[in-house]
């Protein structure tokens, strides 16, 4: 493989809306419910199924990290983002049920998860929302070692979806999770990571899912294992590289 760039996992956290469906091996992260002390109950009313899982991730990885949420910039990364509440729109749109929820119209926007995070923490640095397909954790954490390599000292990446309404996705086999990546150029600290494009790859796993991807890295990470977990799709073949 070609080396490309490199930081270390400082800290990272998961969050899942309901625990029994996933992978038993997600009881490594002692702490994996969406529920965040963050958030007011009034703000939790306002938010969807993804934000609430998003913040959550977020603010376990920044306490795993030893960082304060509002000193870093962020990235939050889902391929389809607010989708149960774009459906609930479009079904009210078409149906003439006019106007639609004011409340619902605010947070149907990709960086919806972004924008909480920032007014929910104080956060005054940058704020991005990537979505890149079945290349979305890849784009992110590319983007993320960009901002390292621009000088920022560390970042916070958020990868998150929620399970999309029928007939959008079918047999969707994981999703409504979220995983928190605190990030750092400096190597010296954490776990190494290092982001390589492999000549060809034989892995087996669901390489359109961004939150099956990152999850494997995290419980990878969790685990200390050495090797490699595809971060794009399998034609592209980027691996992150434990070392």
């Amino acid at each position: 493989m070609k080396k490309t760039m490199e930081c270390s996992v400082l800290g990272m956290g998961v969050a899942f809306a309901e625990l029994s469906e996933k992978s038993t091996e997600a009881k490594v992260f002692s702490t994996n419910d969406m529920e965040s002390a963050l958030l007011s109950p009034r703000v939790r009313r306002r938010m969807s199924v993804a934000t609430k899982l998003s913040i959550a991730a977020g603010e376990r990885a920044c306490s795993d990290a030893g960082v304060e949420a509002d000193s870093l910039p962020c990235i939050f990364a889902s391929i389809a983002g607010e989708i149960k509440v774009t459906d609930v729109l479009c079904r009210a749109i078409a149906k003439h049920e006019l106007p639609v929820s004011p409340t619902q119209f605010h947070n149907s926007v990709h960086n919806t998860a972004a924008g909480y995070w920032s007014m929910t923490t104080k956060n005054k640095h940058p704020m991005q929302a990537i979505a890149a397909g079945e290349n979305t954790f890849f784009a992110a954490l590319m983007e993320s070692m960009m901002q390292l390599e621009a000088g920022a000292a560390q970042v916070l990446l958020v990868c998150y979806e929620e399970q999309a309404p029928e007939p959008l996705v079918n047999n969707q086999p994981f999703s409504d999770c979220a995983i928190g990546f605190v990030l750092s150029k400096d190597t010296t600290n954490g776990v190494e990571l290092r982001l390589a494009q492999a000549t060809e790859t034989n892995d087996g796993s669901q390489d359109w899912s961004a939150v099956y991807k990152a999850y494997a890295l995290a419980l990878q990470v969790k685990k200390q294992e050495k090797g490699s977990v595809l971060v794009s799709d399998k034609r592209s073949a980027w691996m992150a590289e434990i070392r």
